[in-house]
């Protein structure tokens, strides 16, 4: 699992034109099945790469999922550098 994060930039009271994206650890599965984002203030993540906002397709309903395929590319390079996924 992953988060993309795209934080509000008050210099430019806007959000960031990128999401950050962090890959979740298998700990947070048990908040995400509750609804709670809580751990993401208290789990150490580090961030793995971006994507640009209008790149990402999520879906029509509830965007609660998406295109996934824009990570591919992210995905390849990490396990090609050896840091894994």
């Amino acid at each position: 699992m992953f988060l993309l994060q795209s934080a509000f930039d008050e210099g430019l009271d806007d959000y960031e034109s990128s999401y950050s994206i962090y890959e979740l650890p298998e700990s947070a599965e048990d908040s995400l099945k509750e609804g709670l984002w809580d751990f993401v203030g208290k789990t150490p993540m580090t961030c793995i790469g971006h994507v640009q906002v209008r790149e990402v397709v999520f879906d029509s309903s509830t965007r609660k999922e998406l295109d996934a395929s824009l990570l591919d590319e992210l995905v390849a390079d990490q396990e090609a550098d050896g840091s894994g996924l």
